[in-house]
């Protein structure tokens, strides 16, 4: 606050030498003259003064013989000065950071932090259902009841909190952990895919089928419910179910493909942000390319962020060459292809039962279909609706 009130006062950085020097300084503290950073270095005194003290210290010196010299002026009353043949510039430039102050306070960007699941998207979607939207006026925001108003609304969200910085509202949220929930729920064990059984491993809960039965995806193996004569009893299922399984899996590739490649050097492209607006700071159109990294810098005053940022894209150009593929590469790429999906699944065994190539003008698609064993259960909470 005091930097700014001696910006609009304006004030001056002066040197003044001569014997009585330090005797003017305390001359300064006994006639209120506001002075700071005075430094004595090599016979000489420098320091800053307002303009009004200046104009004080310049009748005062008369009787001291001492020299004083303006090194530098600051303030608005200066640059005022300085401009005042241009009052359409000083004008435009005082309206430009009215307007900037002004819309200063309205919310411009809303930021969600803390997400691993739930998307930012929906969260800023249920804060615009309870009113906090872009373009409305910040200190309407209700920071104390609106995040748990959220909290009610989703219920993936454990915790949030509203921070507001600048013309931007940070969304802080916690989400309930994935697996935290439901522990001691009654659940079923149910098949996720199509196969025949060859290891039951049941802990707890009615288990439903034996080893070589037949099983639909969807289809419950180990229950949560057990009948007696008196009562239903629900309780969590727990176990693992094996099956042998049969996959298919099938990759093509074009005899003529189109590869797009990143070219060596880097480049940048500059975009002013203004309210949400983007103008570009370039000329022409961009094609495809690679993005590095982005980095936003805002415009603030007073540590108070605004609606403005320069937004610097650093990125490669992409170039595409036509490349033609012979039958004896293509089907060693899509057997490669083949085997990294292969890889991602988490089989005991597989074993190939067949293969068949479908081979057109444009290119070659490989079929193969596998026999294999692997875990087919899966853990799904009780509900009313699946009693039903």
């Amino acid at each position: 606050m005091i930097f700014i009130y001696r910006f609009l006062i304006g004030y001056v950085t002066i040197v003044f030498s001569g014997k009585n020097a330090e005797k003017l300084l305390n001359l300064f503290a006994k006639n209120n003259i506001k002075s700071w950073n005075m430094i004595y270095k090599n016979g000489y005194i420098k320091g800053s003064v307002d303009i009004a003290s200046f104009k004080r210290i310049r009748t005062i010196k008369k009787d001291f013989n001492i020299k004083i010299h303006i090194k530098s002026k600051h303030g608005l009353p200066f640059i005022i000065n300085k401009y005042k043949k241009r009052s359409g510039i000083l004008a435009g430039a005082v309206l430009f950071f009215i307007i900037l102050k002004v819309m200063s306070l309205f919310l411009w960007n809303i930021e969600v932090n803390g997400q691993k699941y739930v998307k930012a998207e929906t969260v800023i979607s249920e804060c615009e259902s309870l009113g906090i939207h872009k373009g409305m006026y910040i200190k309407n925001i209700d920071t104390k009841n609106t995040p748990q108003k959220l909290v009610l609304l989703n219920n993936k969200l454990a915790w949030a909190s509203f921070n507001i910085e600048g013309s931007k509202l940070t969304v802080d949220i916690s989400e309930i952990a994935k697996n935290s929930h439901g522990r001691n729920m009654p659940s079923n064990i149910k098949s996720n895919y199509d196969g025949i059984i060859t290891k039951i491993n049941a802990s707890s809960g009615d288990v439903l089928v034996q080893i070589g039965d037949t099983v639909k995806k969807g289809d419950i193996l180990i229950s949560g419910v057990k009948e007696s004569l008196s009562s239903t009893l629900f309780l969590r299922s727990s176990g693992e179910v094996y099956a042998t399984t049969v996959e298919q899996y099938s990759s093509y590739k074009p005899f003529k493909e189109r590869i797009y490649y990143s070219k060596p050097k880097i480049m940048e492209r500059r975009i002013i942000s203004l309210f949400n607006i983007n103008v570009p700071l370039y000329f022409g159109k961009i094609g495809d390319i690679d993005v590095l990294r982005v980095k936003t810098s805002n415009l603030s005053i007073n540590k108070e962020k605004l609606p403005v940022a320069l937004i610097k894209t650093y990125y490669k150009e992409k170039t595409m060459r036509e490349t033609e593929y012979k039958e004896k590469d293509i089907i060693e790429m899509l057997n490669k292809d083949i085997e990294n999906k292969l890889n991602t699944e988490k089989y005991i065994s597989v074993e190939q039962i067949d293969e068949r190539k479908e081979i057109d003008s444009k290119g070659i698609k490989l079929i193969k279909t596998y026999k294999t064993e692997r875990l087919v259960s899966y853990e799904e909470e009780i509900t009313i609706d699946s009693i039903n």
